[in-house]
């Protein structure tokens, strides 16, 4: 059990997902490289809270070989006072103060929990963008996320990322919001298929693969009696996955739960189990 309890305000969240037929772990090789963002913090639309005792208990109970999680930058624990760009140094605050009662032993677990910190710059207008990333250019040791929009914004990060061939850049979300809301619109389709072809050609574009059962993406899981089988959640995703590993290869590709947002709609074993599923048939 979590060393507290869960929040109430995660109640209708908890029951749906203790609906769940549970599946046996799977293990095929890399589960060590595992990270699971973002920890903790605020989530939309239906978990209203999401706490480090929570993502604990979430990791130990999967069965899978998490060691560590990188915090993703959620908008939340900003300082309450001081200049307003300070503010959200508030946050990196509190995901070192979690990451050092980790270190300490207070939760117990095996996984260290905020292992590492991202950020997003994607979201600042495109004059600070290009600023962000040429600063970037000069730290080449920090990589930058930014986040997913809509598929005709990926030529601009190509743009910023032929421009500044040293920064590292990580695109989110494998690029923008998938499933019915990208798949129906074959104009949509093509233009994310292509500009994403084109953004793997960058040598120095990472891309992060996960956010695709989000409620956002429209895949309708949450209404359903009970939560998502790993089966049916690799069939309706595969083609979004496909399609950016092989744009930019899996040495340039990595998993992301995207908890907890994604525990809206399925648990942490079974999403970790799609992804090996992933995994396994591109052996």
């Amino acid at each position: 059990m979590p060393l507290i309890p869960p929040p109430p305000e995660n109640a209708s969240v908890d029951a749906f997902l203790s609906k769940e037929i549970q599946e046996p772990v799977l293990e095929p090789g890399p589960a060590h490289r595992r990270r699971a963002p973002p920890p903790l913090g605020p989530a939309k639309p239906r978990a209203k809270f999401y706490t480090a005792a929570e993502i604990e208990h979430e990791i130990r109970c999967s069965g899978h070989n998490v060691v560590s999680t990188v915090y993703v930058q959620g908008g939340s624990f900003h300082l309450s006072s001081g200049p307003a760009a300070f503010r959200p140094c508030g946050e990196v605050e509190f995901a070192q103060g979690v990451a050092a009662q980790c270190d300490a032993g207070v939760y117990g677990g095996a996984a260290r929990l905020c292992a590492g910190y991202r950020g997003g710059t994607w979201t600042c207008a495109a004059r600070a963008r290009r600023r962000v990333v040429a600063r970037m250019a000069g730290q080449p040791e920090l990589p930058g996320a930014v986040g997913h929009g809509s598929p005709a914004e990926l030529p601009q990060l190509a743009a910023l990322a032929k421009e500044f061939p040293s920064a590292t850049i990580v695109v989110n979300h494998c690029g923008t919001k998938t499933g019915p809301p990208l798949s129906e619109d074959g104009e949509k389709l093509a233009l994310w298929r292509a500009n994403m072809a084109e953004l793997g050609e960058c040598p120095n574009v990472y891309a992060k693969l996960g956010g695709t059962a989000m409620v956002e993406c429209g895949l309708g899981l949450e209404k359903r009696e009970a939560p998502v089988g790993s089966d049916e959640l690799l069939e309706l995703t595969f083609p979004y996955y496909e399609h950016v590993i092989k744009s930019f290869g899996a040495a340039k590709c990595m998993f992301e739960s995207n908890y907890p947002v994604e525990r809206d709609v399925v648990s942490y074993r079974t999403l970790w189990n799609t992804f090996k599923k992933i995994y396994v048939s591109f052996k």
